[in-house]
């Protein structure tokens, strides 16, 4: 646990000893030089190091994480952690240096969530994508052609981005109604298109192996990490789109974020058979919560002190939830997020 404990005191007192732009700056290299060193954490990560040590067949299609990997496997294995790390943090850096109202409070947001962070380093193609569309989606105002950059960068990271173009589309011009709505649809047509698949599949038409593999896909449902992450989406769109007009009136920019926001939960919603593939999709579209969450907090009147406490307990939480999986690859006592492991450890 030591490891985590240093991160986040590194955070804090990152925002004790700098003010601004260096604030956040050093907060990130903490988060960065963490992840960077990690070995063993997050679920795929092993399966990457095999990539890279030239023990597994690349499988992946994307040029960039690619070119990483091929790098890696010509130098040092453990090289690919360091890029795609700083990569990672890189871009959301940017992205809340331009956007965040709070550089502390949403740094410890992003930390804690386990939609984002915690969850990228096991998915790290895709939190290579996801950091990039975040940017995006904090330099609205930038140059179109500066967006769709970020844009196709993304989509060379990890294909799924190519949903992140949606981020280009008037959320701000969603009214609250609307978004009640949508948010209400999610859930209705995750109701009604379920049981139309599970039947349709039932009937054997994909054949043997086909149907094995459906069916084992909508049974995903119940992981524990899973429903975890599916209650705290749930709650804090809720919560978000309650205090809509307070939220807008304190920032006008919330329109656009709140728009993304409920996007991405009726997404995450609509595919609630699927927490991977709901969680891939939707988490495009969720990170501006990054920007409006602590606002929420703000606008409610919650001590920074009471807000640092719930992310530090919510952060907690999912290592907790996350360390009763376990991997083959898995020394005894270990898991995807506990304890928390370094490349010194094995080097």
């Amino acid at each position: 646990m030591l490891g985590y404990f240093l991160l986040i005191l590194g955070i804090i007192l990152s925002s004790i000893l700098f003010k601004g732009n260096k604030q956040l700056l050093f907060m990130f290299i903490a988060i960065a030089i963490f992840s960077s060193i990690r070995y063993g954490i997050g679920y795929d990560y092993y399966s990457y190091l095999e990539e890279c040590s030239g023990l597994k067949h690349n499988e992946n299609n994307e040029l960039i994480p690619y070119l990483m990997q091929e790098l890696s496997k010509e130098t040092i294995p453990f090289l690919f952690f360091f890029l795609s790390s700083f990569f990672i943090s890189y871009f959301y850096y940017l992205g809340i240096k331009k956007a965040g109202v709070d550089y502390l409070l949403c740094t410890m947001f992003y930390i804690a969530f386990p939609f984002l962070f915690m969850n990228q380093l096991g998915i790290i193609r895709q939190g290579m994508a996801t950091s990039l569309v975040f940017c995006a989606i904090a330099l609205r105002h930038s140059k179109l052609s500066i967006r769709i950059a970020l844009l196709i960068t993304a989509f060379f990271c990890h294909q799924s981005a190519i949903v992140g173009f949606l981020i280009l589309l008037p959320f701000e011009k969603f009214s609250r109604k609307f978004l009640w709505v949508l948010f209400a649809l999610g859930f209705i047509s995750a109701t009604i298109i379920v049981p139309v698949i599970q039947m349709f599949v039932g009937f054997g038409f994909l054949g043997e192996e086909g149907t094995r593999k459906a069916t084992s896909y909508l049974s995903e449902e119940g992981l524990s990490e899973g429903q975890l992450m599916k209650y705290l989406i749930y709650i804090i769109a809720i919560i978000i789109l309650a205090n809509y007009s307070k939220l807008v009136k304190f920032n006008k920019e919330n329109k656009y974020y709140i728009g993304l926001i409920i996007f991405g939960v009726a997404i995450y919603a609509l595919f609630s058979f699927n927490i991977s593939l709901g969680k891939r999709l939707g988490m495009f579209f969720f990170s501006p919560a990054i920007f409006v969450v602590p606002q929420l907090f703000k606008i409610m009147r919650i001590p920074k002190t009471v807000y640092l406490m719930i992310c530090i307990i919510l952060f907690s939480l999912t290592i907790y939830v996350g360390s009763g999986n376990h991997r083959d690859e898995d020394p005894p006592g270990c898991s995807v997020t506990y304890p928390y492991r370094t490349i010194f450890d094995v080097l």
